[in-house]
């Protein structure tokens, strides 16, 4: 986000969010894929909240690999 205001108000509402996210995956095993990690160029994002279709790529291509690797049975694992 432009607004340094508004970037750390969003910060906080995601950290928070995220974390929630990461326990309750973690609880019941599954796979989480860090966006946030993954989208490392400004080309990732058609404007400050949603992927442009470079980064929409790049989410299908961390769900392909996921689905293929991830072992459902064991722990929760983080992609990026």
């Amino acid at each position: 986000l432009p607004d340094m205001r508004e970037r750390r108000i969003a910060s906080v509402g995601l950290t928070m969010l995220n974390d929630a996210i990461t326990r309750i995956a973690a609880a019941r095993r599954l796979p989480v894929i860090d966006l946030r990690l993954i989208f490392s160029e400004a080309g990732d994002y058609a404007n400050s909240i949603e992927p442009s279709a470079q980064g929409a790529e790049k989410i299908a291509a961390r769900i392909v690999r996921v689905a293929a690797e991830h072992d459902f049975t064991g722990p929760a694992s983080f992609y990026a």
